[in-house]
């Protein structure tokens, strides 16, 4: 039946719609386009030279799509720099735009996010079609992104069947991942649907922290930000703790079950953040999506980052993993082992001054470290299974050749 309707979807838009002429026609010749050189430059991997070369490259608008289209002959779309893949993004054209989608089917790709958010929204029925399959991408930053951008599609003229792909969204608010269920939530509401209100109410209660970087703020601030749709008048403060607004939320949940004239049942509330943690990693990846992981004094492991999975280590894992912690503890300070980029692993151990934190590029885990992230995909192959444990060592992969260098 959804096949049905984005079909139908794509004709009624079609016959509606005429695209305007700057859209499929090249543009004019009027001056010579960039030159490759400037090309190769926007799409370098110092990311110093690849903005300055693309604020260049933009000057000439589609006038430099013909040096995109070398480069990616040259190059394969694996050159592509986050950069352009935005700045195509600003493209009046099929052309740059169908390129994105190109990208964005690479799983591969190592910017697939940045392709969806270049794009921003789908312009027309026909490309809001082609998004629908990656509302089931295996990256949640994909899957976010194509959820905001729908959400924004459907709020627009070019949308003519507005409640399949409302009711669609919805069904977003049963994703795995808590960035996609509050995407939901959000687009829902702007839409003048109800249905996300109780995913709004829990994220004002989010207390996740990771290390230096507060994310239950982030998630209480876009679900209130959100929620001003609805004109509630209320005292909430995004930045107190959590422990701090129980009464105004509850107020909150309150006044909008009078609003909406139903009773909002909420999700079960975050379970505490984990306390007595001696180590943590987070391992970026552009390709395979992130990963994070906390050891805890007592021998417990905590995966996650929003959503939160505990498990026990048996304690001759745990007596190994502990030895390694001290081999990780003697590596002198850097500020970042191997090579920048995109993906990248970030070790935090304990020391007086707080958390001590370890970045790592490309090929470049200390080696007091090439152990300890060895012992952690055993670690999870013995407590949540060996698929856990290989789409561990697939995302760590890179940062840290063998001992012997190979």
């Amino acid at each position: 039946m959804k096949a049905v309707v984005l079909v139908l979807l794509c004709v009624v838009s079609a016959w509606g719609q005429v695209a305007p002429a700057s859209e499929s026609q090249p543009a004019p010749a009027s001056r010579p386009g960039p030159s490759d050189g400037l090309l190769d430059k926007a799409n370098s991997a110092n990311p110093y030279i690849s903005v300055r070369a693309t604020e260049a490259l933009a000057k000439f608008g589609m006038e430099a799509w013909g040096a995109v289209e070398r480069f990616v002959e040259r190059r394969t779309l694996y050159g592509l720099s986050p950069q352009v893949v935005t700045w195509l993004g600003t493209l009046n054209d099929p052309r740059p735009r169908a390129l994105l989608i190109r990208c964005l089917k690479d799983v591969e790709f190592p910017w697939r996010p940045f392709a969806v958010r270049a794009m921003a929204q789908p312009r027309s029925a026909m490309e809001a079609v082609q998004w629908m399959p990656f509302l089931a991408d295996p990256l949640p930053a994909v899957r976010e992104s194509v959820i905001l951008g729908l959400g924004a599609f459907a709020r627009s003229p070019e949308c003519t069947l507005r409640k399949p792909l409302i009711d669609d969204l919805a069904g977003r608010l049963a994703d795995e991942a808590f960035e996609p269920r509050l995407a939901a939530a959000e687009v829902l509401t702007a839409l003048d649907d109800s249905r996300g209100v109780a995913m709004l109410l829990a994220a004002l209660g989010c207390t996740r922290k990771w290390f230096d970087v507060d994310y239950g703020e982030l998630a209480r601030r876009r679900a209130w930000t959100a929620l001003q749709y609805f004109d509630i008048t209320a005292p909430f403060n995004p930045a107190l703790a959590a422990s701090q607004t129980v009464d105004v939320r509850q107020s909150i949940h309150r006044a909008l079950e009078i609003k909406t004239g139903k009773a909002i049942t909420l999700p079960p509330p975050f379970e505490p953040d984990p306390v007595n943690v001696i180590y943590g990693l987070e391992v970026r990846s552009c390709r395979r999506g992130d990963a994070y992981l906390r050891l805890l004094a007592d021998g417990r492991l905590v995966l996650g980052h929003y959503d939160l999975k505990t498990v026990k280590l048996p304690e001759e894992l745990f007596a190994s993993l502990r030895k390694e912690l001290e081999a990780l503890r003697a590596t002198p300070d850097s500020p970042f082992f191997g090579m920048g980029g995109c993906d990248y692993e970030c070790h935090f151990l304990p020391d007086e001054r707080g958390m001590r934190r370890f970045m790592v590029g490309l090929s470049g885990r200390p080696v007091g470290g090439r152990r300890l992230v060895e012992w952690l995909g055993s670690a999870l192959d013995a407590t949540v299974g060996e698929a856990e444990g290989d789409a561990f060592r697939d995302r760590s992969a890179p940062f840290g050749p063998d001992d012997d260098g190979s």
